[in-house]
């Protein structure tokens, strides 16, 4: 939540593709036509009209619109897919997940004597799937794709009919980045009663709310946590529990009926029950929850408002450091006083970074003539030097209010700020970090390349470090990490095929995408950004996002980057940007 890189970072990491999209070459005519979504398992049908992709007189385009129709409702799949044959056929199971095709193209085959008889040739790679549980887990490497369709007609003005389709399905990933938005699930963070941990989902945005919330809730009970949050992460709902939805006068009611196994539920249990079903469907009206028929909770999202990190908030406010002292800038002013934060204008000789608590204590790294040093306390007179820590050190992140991480000489490092207990947690070669801004996961930066991995927490406040994946395979050089939102990060770095040097990455690669405005500009050497608000609908990006190039501060703006200027029209110099949760 509270970032500031610098160069490269830690531990093995196992790979995630995000090869880039290009164009598919296919004619734009027979445009697709409107009709109902199909009916889902839940025996309601989705009462939105929603694109749908149906042959055309145009061979090309019906086998792209054939790849396009699979997205949607998943219950109504292969009802979609049959309208491109002649009959029934068999596709590949709906539990195998839809393929994610990229670099396609569309090729028509060569003549023949029957105009009526035509192939088209599909080329590209398989960088992904997405699963029915609404993840997708990309392909390490992408593997080739290469298909020959058959297609014929009766008549030379009917539309092609595929007659010899492919059995496994796929989907352009176009199509997917169009035509599905985010829907994170939330499970209880481990060592806490209080708090939620987003787990990255997609789910076909046009589907009707009611169809909507009851497939994220079949996903929430039924499937849990995906690998990478089940390290810091768990779902209190019982193995085996039964969920039943309705919608009556505007208020949700949700009935559990649990498993012969579960143990009876106190109301801790309960209430964070609640408050993973609340944050998971995005409930904004009243709701209740009943276990085997009895009400247990009731209210709406702003009473579970709290367990998720990230506050609510308007308020555009970075901070930096120049000239040894803590810079607040809001609304293109730029001041060393605040009547809200006493800590803007703290300042001691060689103060390089500093990051804030909730309850506002400093954690400030300073350059000293005897080496760096890890200072903690309430501002200027008030500051104790942790002992222990004896490299360069970089990154200071408060993880809890009691607790900071940083980098020391490489290694990422726990401190406990009341104690000065140091222990040493991962990695040899750390050299920049982020903390997410629930403290269960974190970004880092190792030999030009960005990773992501979970943290887990006990109750005693031990920390393991799990496994991580790396963001943005093809995003090398990279000098900076920060987190956009729950499940985006910022990459500072190079892509092949782009002069882009700032991207927006999902923690599993589906989206990649550019920031405008930083071609022909160096790279940025430090990022820091506000996390987007998580109750806006499907945002990958907050206000503001600051940006260090060489040593001056940029403001990405969602359409290009401006240089900070002071209010003589002076380029803002300063270095370490951070932003705190207002």
């Amino acid at each position: 939540m509270r970032t500031r890189t610098l160069a490269c970072a830690v531990v093995a990491a196992s790979c995630v593709a995000a090869p880039a999209l290009v164009s598919c070459g296919v004619p734009s005519s027979s445009a697709p036509e409107a009709l109902e979504a199909a009916p889902t398992d839940f025996d309601q049908s989705s009462s939105i009209e929603v694109e749908a992709f149906l042959p055309t007189t145009d061979a090309t385009t019906t086998v792209d619109h054939f790849l396009r129709a699979a997205s949607g409702d998943p219950t109504g799949r292969d009802e979609r897919l049959h309208e491109f044959t002649d009959e029934a056929r068999e596709f590949s199971d709906a539990v195998d997940g839809i393929g994610l095709l990229d670099d396609v193209q569309i090729d028509l085959g060569d003549g023949t004597d029957d105009l009526n008889a035509t192939s088209v040739t599909v080329t590209g790679t398989v960088i992904g799937t997405y699963l029915p549980d609404g993840q997708v887990r990309m392909n390490v490497p992408p593997r080739e794709y290469e298909e020959r369709f058959a297609l014929e007609r009766e008549e030379f003005t009917d539309t092609w009919s595929i007659s010899d389709p492919p059995s496994q399905v796929m989907m352009l990933r176009d199509q997917f980045e169009g035509a599905y938005e985010q829907a994170p699930l939330y499970f209880q963070a481990t060592g806490r009663n209080d708090l939620l941990v987003p787990d990255l989902r997609w789910v076909y945005r046009n589907l009707d709310e009611t169809v909507d919330n009851q497939l994220r809730l079949r996903w929430l009970v039924v499937q849990g946590p995906s690998d990478l949050v089940s390290r810091s992460a768990r779902s209190v709902i019982p193995a085996g529990t039964t969920p039943e939805f309705s919608d009556e006068d505007g208020v949700i009611r949700i009935n559990l009926t649990l498993g012969e196994a579960a143990a009876a539920l106190d109301s801790d249990t309960t209430d964070a029950i609640a408050a993973q079903i609340v944050w998971s469907l995005g409930l904004s009206g009243e709701f209740e929850l009943l276990i085997e028929g009895e009400q247990v909770a009731e209210g709406t999202l702003a009473d579970w408002r709290d367990w998720n990190a990230i506050p609510s908030g308007d308020d555009e406010i970075g901070y930096f450091i120049a000239e040894d002292t803590v810079w607040q800038l809001e609304n293109g002013a730029v001041t060393d006083a605040s009547a809200d934060h006493p800590w803007v204008g703290f300042s001691t000789p060689g103060l390089e970074q500093v990051d804030i608590a909730s309850d506002e204590q400093i954690a400030a790294v300073v350059a000293t003539e005897s080496g760096f040093e890890l200072q903690i306390g309430r501002g200027e007179g008030d500051m104790s030097t942790v002992q222990g820590l004896g490299g360069t050190l970089s990154d200071p992140q408060w993880l809890t209010e009691g607790t900071v991480m940083l980098i020391d000489d490489g290694v990422l490092t726990v401190v406990d700020a009341a104690s000065g207990a140091v222990e040493p947690l991962a990695g040899e070669t750390v050299r920049s970090l982020s903390v997410a801004p629930d403290g269960h996961r974190i970004v880092y930066v190792e030999d030009g390349r960005a990773s992501v991995a979970p943290l887990s927490h006990d109750a005693d406040g031990n920390l393991q470090f799990g496994q991580s994946q790396r963001l943005g395979l093809d995003i090398t050089g990279v000098t900076g990490v920060a987190w956009a939102s729950e499940d985006f990060v910022w990459i500072a770095g190079a892509r092949g095929g782009s002069d882009d040097k700032l991207f927006r990455v999902s923690i599993d690669n589906a989206e990649t995408e550019s920031q405008s405005g930083t071609s022909g500009l160096p790279l940025a050497e430090e990022i820091a950004a506000k996390p987007a608000d998580p109750v806006a609908p499907d945002q990958n990006r907050g206000e503001p996002t600051v940006v260090v190039i060489g040593t001056d501060l940029y403001r990405a703006y969602s359409s290009n980057l401006q240089p900070i200027e002071d209010s003589d029209g002076q380029i803002v110099q300063g270095s370490a940007p951070f932003t705190v949760p207002e």
